[in-house]
């Protein structure tokens, strides 16, 4: 072989090099795309973080009576939204020991804030963390005993519900 063919092999051979790597740095650009997209669909789609008034985890703690007509229970509960949009928290359906509870009612007042309105449903802001009463109200006969655990199935903007332990002490 003359110099002239190998100066052409070497060329041909440089630039599949070059291209094999620009499209290596595509396709490793293209992976790092994805996992960024799935993170933030992840963030999105977190589910909010529950706790006690005082920080504890979850059961929340719901021991405060009163009576009127009905048993109000209630507890001090914390929400954190760890989603990068705001979240919605509607309360589906209570279980006690494994078993539909009959209550008449779920709703939350902001803790802490005048005026202490009835929310059925809470919106919690992007990244945030607001307190609020937790309030359960059932007819006497069906009220919870102390010492009962629950969980309390929430809906939200998400497609799917998530549940909350809660233990009436």
């Amino acid at each position: 072989m003359n110099a002239q063919s190998l100066g052409t092999i070497a060329s041909l051979c440089i630039s599949v090099f070059a291209v094999w790597i620009a499209l290596n740095e595509s396709r490793q650009n293209r992976r790092r795309e994805l996992k960024a997209e799935t993170e933030r669909r992840n963030k999105a789609q977190a589910i909010p973080t529950f706790s006690n008034a005082d920080g504890n985890p979850e059961p929340l703690l719901i021991g405060g009576r009163q009576f009127t007509t009905l048993f109000n229970i209630y507890g001090n509960v914390q929400i954190q939204n760890n989603s990068d949009r705001p979240i919605t928290l509607i309360p589906l359906r209570l279980m006690i020991e494994q078993a539909d509870s009959f209550y008449s009612g779920c709703y939350c007042t902001l803790k802490d804030r005048i005026p202490h309105g009835r929310l059925d449903n809470v919106t919690i802001k992007a990244n945030e963390v607001e307190s609020y009463e937790l309030h359960f109200l059932f007819q006497p006969a069906v009220a919870p005993q102390q010492n009962k655990e629950g969980e309390l199935f929430k809906s939200t903007n998400r497609d799917d519900p998530f549940c909350v332990k809660v233990l009436f002490t």
